[in-house]
């Protein structure tokens, strides 16, 4: 595990400290976890747990919050019955999407019959669903890293790769143009990106774009036809879409490729008067790098244009399905915040322009519909939406989903929530 993020990650202890011996097994796991490198928060190492009277209050208070301000719970489930503090701690835990280690060490659960220890179906489901059973600590000190070294998986707390994103998006690539023309007709106002295009390009009279995530060329191909004067260049890591894009659109204004190092090559940094990416950034894995590359690749006086699902987009089907499959009530959301674009135009000593909020009515109009957009943006696989779910369960969310949506009624309406920013490189 890479050590320079060990100390920046929390783990709580989660176990009963009222005996001894309880104690002691508290000390010597922590122990062993820090020596490690780990940052361990130890419940009866807190003041609170000295005073002869602590308040229930007190003990609440002080226990929850370093359970939210933690990124991963092990919690010991030895006790014949899990420690009913133990429980509420993993369905703190849960609510607030981290994912919970339990160690079960007894070795009880190994016997068959009158012998054989039960636990609360419960309370492992809720360890499990984000998390895992370990049954010992040499196996425990082996998984932390899995749980703590790592980006979000979309909506889930398992690694996301380049790779993910590429796999999915290569297998839309064929359908994708269709299903946008699709998509956008059922808005209501209707809108469509270009609108947005447009008003920037009449305003900043670019004369050179690069586009990230451009997909399969279709806006470049939109952009140099209304704009003979503009050269553009787009760049999108799945060949797939890009072969579509070269095949199609591939022109003298039009250049594309999956290969930056190529554009770069070609083009060479800090060159394009406009630098746009429209409902990418959510899915990129490391979206601080992503916008570094952005600066980067914009001159001075330049600017950067930014369209991206907000966090606000599909509340309606979003609280549906977190009700619907019992998913924890706060997750990562890798949408885009405003506060977010203003923290990296300080970073990146940007000026932030522009950063509006765009809203429309959205219809559904059948239910194999919503289906196929739950298909073609990933919704099965965990990415869009904050609901935490693991791509390696596909088909079983995808089955539970499926279930949940056939019950409701169509015409399905909800609302769009879409962030537009525009940023200028000083």
């Amino acid at each position: 595990m890479d050590e320079s993020n060990i100390s920046s990650k929390k783990i709580y202890w989660a176990n009963t400290l009222f005996t001894e011996a309880d104690r002691r097994f508290n000390i010597y796991c922590t122990d062993i976890l820090r020596r490690a490198g780990f940052n361990v928060f130890l419940p009866q190492e807190a003041p609170v747990n000295d005073e002869k009277a602590p308040t229930a209050k007190d003990i609440f208070n002080i226990d929850t919050r370093e359970i939210i301000c933690s990124d991963l719970l092990i919690a010991c489930l030895d006790q014949e019955t899990i420690d009913c503090g133990v429980a509420c701690e993993i369905g703190i835990a849960f609510a607030f999407g981290i994912p919970v280690i339990g160690l079960y060490t007894d070795i009880r659960q190994y016997r068959s019959g009158s012998g054989h220890m039960y636990k609360n179906l419960y309370v492992l489901g809720a360890i499990e669903d984000l998390g895992e059973i370990t049954n010992s600590l040499e196996e425990l000190q082996q998984i932390i890293p899995r749980f703590l070294n790592r980006k979000w998986e979309t909506n889930t707390g398992k690694k996301v790769t380049t790779e993910f994103s590429l796999e999915h998006y290569e297998g839309i690539a064929d359908s994708y143009d269709a299903f946008i023309e699709k998509l956008e007709s059922w808005y209501n106002p209707p809108w469509t990106s270009t609108q947005i295009i447009n008003k920037y390009i009449n305003i900043l009279s670019p004369k050179s774009i690069i586009e990230f995530g451009c997909g399969t060329g279709k806006l470049g191909h939109y952009i140099t036809e209304q704009n003979n004067q503009i050269l553009y260049t787009g760049f999108d890591i799945s060949q797939q879409m890009i072969n579509i894009a070269q095949q199609h659109y591939q022109k003298k204004l039009c250049n594309y490729s999956s290969n930056l190092s190529d554009l770069v090559h070609q083009t060479g940094d800090d060159c394009f008067d406009l630098s746009i990416m429209l409902f990418t950034l959510h899915d990129v894995p490391d979206q601080n790098g992503m916008f570094s590359d952005l600066v980067r690749h914009t001159h001075s006086g330049g600017h950067i244009l930014i369209m991206d699902l907000s966090i606000h987009d599909l509340p309606g089907i979003t609280k549906r399905l977190k009700y619907g499959l019992s998913r924890p009530a706060i997750t990562h959301d890798t949408r885009i915040e405003p506060v977010w674009i203003a923290n990296q135009a300080e970073h990146f000593n940007l000026q932030l322009i522009e950063c509006n909020l765009i809203t429309t009515g959205i219809t559904f109009p059948t239910c194999i519909d919503l289906d196929n957009y739950f298909e073609e943006f990933g919704i099965y696989r965990g990415m869009d939406l904050p609901l935490s779910l693991s791509s390696n369960e596909e088909q079983d969310w995808k089955s539970q989903i499926r279930d949940t949506i056939k019950t409701w009624s169509f015409p399905f309406s909800d609302r769009r929530s879409f962030i537009v920013c525009l940023l200028k490189k000083l």
